[in-house]
């Protein structure tokens, strides 16, 4: 049969590096995470092993698995921008605002706007909003992929939402006083976030990614092409401390950049740094960044922040994954 009885669908993020799937259930009025699963983006075996593993635990008589789907294509669109509440409803209006200032054709785009503060639908209050999306051909290509793989995707979103709104969630929570910056660095560009127990604050994408590196890499190393740099940064089988600050030389100088015009702007003083997304192998690249800027890591409770959404972890469920992974996935829990 198409669909068998399931109580609650599976959690599913297609990372910038990373395939996620985590599976919940309810239980006296608590979401129990009963297992995460992770293996890197490009591992198709392991990752159908998982996908087919959670379905016969799931749903082993129904041809899908239901799933909350959240992707991170690097075309992606998460803008923030300024705009005028009262024009919300005119289409033409937020049309021009796409092709103007993201220089981007709203027609072949699957696009919404939230509030940026709230995370909510704009209405005529909003002052600032947050144009998120992602192409439509994409949006269409994705979709018919989830579904080869025996996925029936619930719900698709962009897996940077979870990450936006979970950090925000956890500055309220512990009442933190200064804004934070988060940074997900993928292949082709890196998209830099500031939040605050406010809301977003700014967004800003940088066409600098981990692909900008190999040519140092290689050139550094004699290496005979940037495909044998890309192999040695993600094996671990190198220490790359002597090369940090060359690899992300212009990457941190556009953040040094955001910075101070943000601190200017604002009068705020960037408090701690977090960068999402990257895996295992690659955490010095935090590291090197977060010292070359002179901020600190941000500490995340898991835990507490859990509790505090009532949420639990099973007992004897043996996690790898990171908090600020966990925090981010663990958010689309429902």
């Amino acid at each position: 049969m198409l669909f068998a009885k399931q109580d609650n669908p599976a959690i599913i993020e297609y990372g910038l590096h990373t395939f996620t799937l985590l599976t919940f259930e309810h239980s006296g009025g608590l979401k129990v995470i009963k297992t995460i699963k992770q293996c890197p983006i490009g591992n198709v075996a392991e990752q159908n092993a998982i996908l087919a593993s959670t379905k016969e635990q799931l749903a082993p008589r129904s041809k899908y698995l239901r799933a909350l789907c959240y992707v991170s294509p690097e075309e992606r669109l998460l803008r923030r921008t300024e705009i005028d509440g009262t024009k919300f409803s005119d289409t033409k209006y937020l049309s021009e605002i796409v092709t103007t200032q993201f220089k981007i054709d709203p027609s072949s785009y699957d696009l919404v706007v939230l509030d940026a503060k709230t995370g909510q639908t704009c209405n005529t209050n909003t002052q600032t909003a947050l144009f998120t999306g992602i192409p439509s051909a994409q949006a269409k290509s994705l979709q018919d992929k989830l579904i080869s793989l025996s996925i029936y995707p619930e719900h698709m979103g962009i897996s940077s939402l979870n990450t936006i709104g979970a950090l925000i969630n956890y500055s309220k929570i512990e009442n933190t006083t200064t804004p934070t910056l988060i940074l997900e660095i993928g292949n082709e560009q890196t998209y830099s976030y500031i939040i605050s127990n406010e809301g977003l604050e700014s967004t800003r994408p940088i066409n600098q990614g981990i692909n900008s590196m190999l040519p140092v890499i290689q050139k550094e190393l004699g290496l005979k092409d940037e495909e044998s740099a890309r192999k040695l940064l993600q094996s671990n089988a190198f220490d790359f401390t002597s090369m940090n600050a060359a690899l992300t030389k212009k990457l941190v100088k556009e953040l040094q950049s955001s910075i101070g015009f943000y601190e200017v702007q604002t009068g705020q003083n960037i408090g701690q740094f977090c960068c999402v997304g990257l895996p295992t192998k690659m955490e010095w690249l935090q590291n090197s960044i977060e010292a070359q800027l002179g901020l600190k890591p941000i500490t995340i409770e898991i835990d507490k922040w859990l509790s505090n959404r009532a949420v639990s972890i099973e007992k004897n469920n043996r996690l790898s994954t990171s908090s600020k992974e966990l925090l981010t996935i663990s958010f689309a829990v429902v």
